[in-house]
């Protein structure tokens, strides 16, 4: 992995292929691609150097080439996402469910890395910290983890409750529905399975996770740091109050 000072001028970015909350995705060439955040300022180094400590263990993280202010060149991972396999084909739900426990569980078993900022519920797990189905790529060659903005060192069980919180707590669409009659009718079905799809991911990963009860006792703290969020929405929050009412149990420490 190459460190360097350079940003990459904005004539020679890519074409834009993805965006997140906070980074956009460009193309280099056939098989690499930049993430870029909007500004220089937020140094990189600490996540990349930590998906490689994670990538040398054989777990599926894109490899980094390069990484300078505000940016980092990556392996490109072609395939959809699992949350695109999902909306594309929603009878995988289970299949999908137990393969999101899987990379929890595997990733849990990996010694974090020296000078892995810790996480404010303490432990000695790898934590991604944001693992849901959207970032998750569905490679041929199997599932990859990407996203790693958030990795830290702390308690596993605080992983799986985030990924809970994630993929739970949601903010209902209530825009109104225009459009053509059968447009009008796909999205009123669309916005009906749609709590039912994510209920019965969410049940099932919790099982084959192992960890539900411990789960549930740090879920609390979980949903706290989630609600630090700023790109948390309102109707957002409300759910992550309702499922720690709902769900959370008291810590035994």
């Amino acid at each position: 992995m190459d460190v360097d000072e350079r940003r990459t001028p904005d004539d020679e970015v890519g074409r834009q292929i993805a965006a997140g909350r906070d980074a956009t995705i460009h193309a280099i060439g056939t098989d690499r691609v930049l993430r870029r955040i909007p500004g220089p300022q937020r140094d990189l180094l600490p996540e990349a150097t930590a998906m490689e400590a994670i990538r040398a263990t054989g777990y599926p993280v894109p490899e980094v080439f390069r990484v300078g202010p505000g940016e980092m060149v990556l392996a490109r991972i072609d395939g959809p996402t699992m949350l695109d396999d999902l909306e594309a084909h929603p009878w995988r739900i289970d299949r999908h469910a137990r393969t999101l426990a899987d990379l929890h569980t595997r990733l849990h078993r990996i010694t974090p890395p020296p000078g892995l900022v810790a996480y404010h519920v303490p432990g000695d797990a790898v934590l991604h910290r944001d693992l849901h189905p959207g970032n998750v790529i569905l490679s041929p060659d199997g599932p990859v983890v990407i996203d790693w903005t958030n990795v830290q060192r702390g308690d596993p069980a605080a992983d799986v409750a985030l990924s809970w919180i994630l993929m739970a707590a949601f903010e209902l669409d209530d825009e109104p529905i225009t459009g053509s009659l059968p447009h009008r009718a796909f999205v009123r079905a669309e916005r009906a399975i749609t709590p039912w799809i994510r209920k019965r991911l969410v049940a099932t990963f919790l099982r084959a996770s192992g960890v539900v009860e411990e789960a549930r006792a740090v879920l609390a703290a979980a949903a706290e740091d989630r609600l630090l969020d700023r790109n948390v929405r309102p109707g957002e929050a409300l759910a992550i109050k309702a499922l720690v009412a709902r769900e959370a149990r008291p810590h035994p420490g």
